[in-house]
């Protein structure tokens, strides 16, 4: 009898010691967890970077799903410079462009409208095809950041963005930031109405200056200019 006493008492202490470990573990003081990077910072940086740099060259992979027209895909080059010069020259479809030139701004989209390009006063802010520029663009007032992971992989991390105006085209964004240079790789936004539209950024290069031709829309030969 005194044996299984012996035996029910050690475990009763086993029982006393874990609950004793759990309940000073709860208590340890936070700053002794782990803590995730800080949002502003990663975007501060990143706004900084972008603005140093003053142009910005990349591969681009896009993505645009709406339920109510499609998923469409495209590729191919983009160059920034500033928040006025900007050209989408895609390879997938071949020969389509978007291209601000600091006035105007043309879009020409052979595939879907073909003996046409479409010219308009160029667009400005959120809703502009240059998309970096504007989300970049004193991102920590116009925008609440909360960090969400890490991808040790690719080098980046991982931030939703909440837009503070709701005067603002879209609802919501996330963005993965490389740890490397500060600047985005991929962009995801939720528009208002529920579209989606993804960019995946490869072979990123900033601070160079690029060709005036760049930014130069020629219209091709048969093609009708549409003011609007």
């Amino acid at each position: 009898m005194r044996q299984i006493d012996r035996q029910t008492g050690g475990q009763d202490h086993i029982r006393l010691a874990g609950l004793v470990v759990a309940i000073l573990s709860a208590c340890l003081p936070v700053h002794l967890s782990a803590q995730a990077p800080d949002a502003a910072a990663i975007l501060s940086r990143a706004a900084s970077v972008y603005s140093a740099a003053g142009s910005l060259e990349a591969d681009f992979r896009q993505v645009i799903a709406d339920e109510n027209i499609g998923t469409f895909r495209s590729r191919g080059r983009l160059a920034q410079q500033g928040a006025d010069k900007f050209a989408m020259r895609f390879t997938d479809p071949s020969g389509e462009a978007l291209v601000m030139d600091g006035t105007r701004l043309w879009v020409y989209t052979p595939s879907t409208t073909p003996g046409q390009v479409i010219r308009m006063a160029q667009p400005t802010g959120p809703g502009a095809p240059n998309l970096v520029a504007w989300l970049l663009d004193r991102p920590t007032e116009r925008y609440g950041a909360r960090w969400l992971s890490a991808d040790t992989t690719h080098g980046t991390d991982l931030l939703a963005l909440t837009p503070r105006d709701s005067t603002l085209p879209f609802r919501a964004a996330v963005v993965s930031f490389a740890r490397a240079d500060g600047l985005p790789r991929r962009i995801e936004i939720t528009e208002r109405g529920g579209a989606k539209r993804t960019l995946t950024l490869t072979r990123v290069r900033s601070g160079r200056k690029i060709p005036v031709r760049v930014f130069r829309f020629d219209v091709p030969r048969g093609v009708r200019v549409v003011d609007q």
